[in-house]
């Protein structure tokens, strides 16, 4: 039966017997694939579709497979569902693991193997050989506050890569932090996508201290979700490929602060709307003015300001170059007046290179006169990130979904343009981060 034949069913209370299916998962302990064995150990997430993840080990028949084998081919997690008490279950746990096998790319994060044991659908995945950005920011103090911009346009870059791949076939929908992962064998950057997709428990135990009081960071693909999804409830019609483009946005903010801290839907499309309105992202620390904003809620009319604030930002730029011509003029002039006379110049031997030297000896005297406070040549930066990092969120993050680029025209924004090598992302975060976790 091929994906299209089988409708994705969201998970519902009324669909689910809970205590029939912890009662069943409690007395499964090996299952049977063919010749071979898994046993499962401990209950370790639950993935987005709703199926549980365990803690496994896999016990071949052969046991001459463990003299090639590596540690990260015996324990794995297993995600399974059965056929009779989770149906809703079943059903979307195959259509997620079809759709991960047929991306195959190197940014894609493939399941393992997949099989049948007695009417439960079972997925191995990959389980200690990655790691995911999410819980390295959390796990490592020196990343609380983010990545550098260089390192995050390196995950970016590769994330966008994988998710191309993605967009071939289907939307991804549920594009956080959490399913990016680093795989510590291939040293790359990989996207979890359908089977291979879950929250581990770990992961949002390190998480929790940080968003408590705030809306759950491992949910900010609901709550975060685009405007043409989140008005609709949710509803996976609406659900377009451009839509993963604003939860790439969001996945960016993450990455860039170390966090999403907002404590409703609304503080976020605030911050959202100061991100479209100044063109960057603000400093980490700053305080943020949300007069001249357009809120999401109650638009207001701001054009006329933020046009005025252009205009002043570019007279001012003009005042700056023009002050310092003028302080030059001022100086021949001076000169002239004066019949000043250049001592370190010899006219009668130089007579081609007279005015370059005498403008650059007067360029000297002019730097010397003190300049009015207003207009100091050198302006403070306020933000710390390029302008290049803001104009690509804020591009991310267009409320209009046909505003917003492919992914195509994504990766050749200006901000990827000397983006660095994964190996440079490999030294600066992941040998600085915290061990990864090792659940055996």
């Amino acid at each position: 039966m091929s994906i299209q034949e089988i409708e994705e069913v969201p998970p519902s209370p009324s669909n689910i017997k809970n205590e029939s299916v912890r009662e069943e998962d409690k007395e499964i302990t090996l299952l049977q694939d063919g010749p071979d064995l898994y046993k499962l150990i401990a209950h370790t997430g639950t993935a987005p579709n709703g199926s549980p993840v365990f803690e496994a080990t896999f016990i071949p028949q052969d046991t001459s497979v463990f003299d090639h084998a590596s540690p990260n081919d015996v324990f794995v997690a297993l995600q399974m569902a059965h056929d009779s008490f989770q149906p809703h279950l079943f059903n979307n746990l195959v259509i997620d693991a079809m759709r991960n096998k047929r991306c195959r790319h190197t940014n894609i994060l493939s399941i393992k193997h997949m099989f049948d044991s007695d009417g439960r659908a079972c997925v191995v995945m990959p389980l200690n050989e990655v790691q995911s950005l999410r819980y390295i920011i959390a796990s490592t103090p020196i990343f609380r506050q983010g990545f550098p911009e260089d390192c995050i346009a390196v995950a970016l870059r590769e994330t966008i890569y994988g998710l191309g791949c993605v967009h071939k076939y289907s939307a991804h929908k549920k594009l956080t932090v959490g399913d990016i992962f680093f795989h510590l064998d291939d040293r790359c950057i990989k996207l979890a996508y359908g089977g291979s997709s879950f929250d581990r428990k770990l992961e949002m135990e390190a998480t929790f201290a940080s968003t408590s009081g705030q809306l759950p960071i491992w949910s900010v693909h609901q709550w975060g979700a685009a405007p043409e999804v989140y008005d609709s409830a949710h509803d996976s019609k609406t659900y377009i490929c451009k839509s993963d483009i604003w939860l790439l946005g969001i996945s960016a903010l993450e990455l860039a602060y170390g966090g999403l801290e907002f404590g409703k839907r609304e503080d976020l499309l605030r911050f959202i709307s100061w991100i479209r309105t100044e063109k960057r992202l603000p400093n980490k620390g700053e305080e943020i003015d949300y007069s001249l904003v357009q809120n999401e809620a109650v638009k207001i009319d701001g054009q006329e300001e933020r046009k005025n604030k252009r205009i002043h930002n570019k007279v001012e730029k003009t005042l700056k170059q023009t002050m310092r011509n003028m302080k030059v003029r001022y100086m021949i002039a001076k000169i002239q007046k004066k019949h000043y006379k250049i001592k370190e110049y010899n006219e009668e031997k130089d007579k081609k290179n007279k005015w370059k030297k005498a403008k650059k000896f007067l360029r000297g005297k002019a730097d010397a006169i003190p300049i009015p406070e207003k207009i100091k040549s050198k302006e403070k930066k306020i933000n710390c990130f390029t302008k290049e990092f803001g104009k690509m969120v804020a591009l991310c993050l267009a409320e209009d979904p046909d505003m917003r680029p492919d992914c195509w025209d994504l990766v050749h924004h200006k901000f990827f343009n000397k983006s660095r090598t994964v190996t440079y992302f490999d030294e600066v975060v992941v040998k600085r981060a915290k061990d990864p976790i090792w659940y055996f």
